[in-house]
């Protein structure tokens, strides 16, 4: 997340398909666990990939880049 001069503004990322990995973090400065349960479960497929077609899968890749290379994901 930078701003708009391209300075980075966020120290950590909660990534929803790491959340426990990524709250761990702060549970102990806040003293508390933060449990979080799974609501609202979507009946698609697990792999979004067979929703995209090739070009539509192309242009995300271009406009999510840097998501991309920074959380290691695959599309």
């Amino acid at each position: 997340m930078r701003d708009i001069t391209g300075v980075e503004r966020c120290a950590k990322y909660i990534r929803l398909e790491h959340l426990e990995e990524d709250i761990a973090p702060l549970e102990g400065p806040i003293g508390f666990a933060l449990k979080m349960p799974v609501v609202n479960v979507s009946k698609r497929a697990r792999d979004y990939r067979i929703y995209y077609n090739e070009s539509l899968s192309e242009f995300v890749g271009e406009i999510c880049e840097n998501d991309i290379l920074r959380f290691n994901y695959q599309f």
